[in-house]
């Protein structure tokens, strides 16, 4: 469940630079979720990230190279300033990349990372769950990889396997900490299992991502009245615009429903600010499996209120 206004899902969103005179502006907050399967996977492209934190002039810069990578590009640190050698040093300082995971499953996870580096045989980067770096998931990097190509890490500077407890289900953070300039990230993978491997399971790029839903900036005007609106396009196909408006603070449930009453998926449960909300809903399963033709419901309920509509997937 999720616990915490620690988690809210900002609906403001950073439009970042990048290199090559490339613009490109990644003003939408994207929300995954955990297949529930053998694996618990949880995959993230590194370019499609909730927020980024940005304590000083440092941050993370969209990039196109190295060549063949998977998604759309990848995130580089830059940050000068750095090594921040200790995971305290990142927390107080550090410019970080967050992703807003949907966990159904309280368990141990282990991170992968396909990345790249050009400043020697021994470059790192912190990870953290919920503004915690773990003794395994501090100095992740690279042991002689060679410079300039994207490499799958499963390991830390320890030869260790980076590592977090999921205490509950629901809603938590991963983030992506500097500790040397220059690293590249490509896709993240999150995992139940020590055994999993990405590139041998699932080829160079890894695994699909495993999105749940992509929320874009709204009005930030206070809404007058609760609202939850007509999705768009009705009918759809493979994904479809869901908003509503929330007249003042509170918990939140937004779930999606199939004909026979069943909990298809939960997009939101837990404390939302006052505000209007718009979510892209990609119609798949807990599973990350798209969901077949027919008749589903989206229903919002507050503590005082709740709304449902009736949506037509077409695949």
């Amino acid at each position: 469940m999720f616990k915490s206004a620690l988690y809210v899902i900002s609906v403001v969103t950073i439009a970042l630079m990048t290199v090559h005179s490339q613009v490109d502006v990644y003003a939408t907050d994207y929300i995954y979720q955990q297949q529930d399967d053998e694996w618990g996977l949880v995959v993230m492209e590194a370019e499609h990230y909730t927020d980024m934190i940005m304590p000083g002039d440092e941050y993370f810069e969209f990039v196109i190279e190295p060549e063949f990578f998977s998604g759309e590009g990848g995130m580089q640190a830059v940050a000068p300033g750095a090594p921040y050698v200790t995971g305290d040093a990142a927390l107080a300082s550090s410019p970080a990349l967050t992703y807003s995971i949907e966990f159904v499953k309280a368990d141990s996870v282990f991170l992968w990372v396909r990345g790249s580096h050009e400043g020697g045989g021994d470059d790192s980067f912190h990870a953290g769950i919920d503004g915690v770096i773990t003794a395994t998931s501090a100095r992740i990097g690279y042991h002689g990889e060679p410079n300039g190509v994207w490499t799958w890490l499963g390991i830390n500077m320890d030869n260790v396997k980076p590592g977090f407890f999921i205490d509950t289900p629901g809603l938590h953070q991963l983030e992506i900490y500097v500790r040397e300039n220059g690293i590249k990230h490509d896709k993240f993978v999150l995992t139940t299992s020590r055994d999993y491997d990405p590139e041998l399971f699932d080829g160079e790029f890894g695994p699909d991502p495993t999105l749940l839903a992509v929320e874009k900036p709204a009005n930030s005007a206070t809404p007058q009245d609760f609202k939850l609106n007509q999705n768009y396009p009705n009918p759809f196909n493979s994904s479809t615009t869901i908003s509503y408006d929330l007249e003042k603070a509170g918990h939140v449930r937004l779930d999606i429903y199939n004909v026979s009453g069943h909990i298809v998926t939960t997009l939101i449960d837990g404390f939302q600010n006052a505000g209007s909300y718009e979510f892209t809903w990609i119609a798949h399963d807990t599973q990350n499996m798209p969901l077949a033709s027919g008749i589903y419901f989206v229903h919002l309920q507050t503590e005082s209120q709740n709304s449902t509509k009736r949506m037509l997937l077409i695949q």
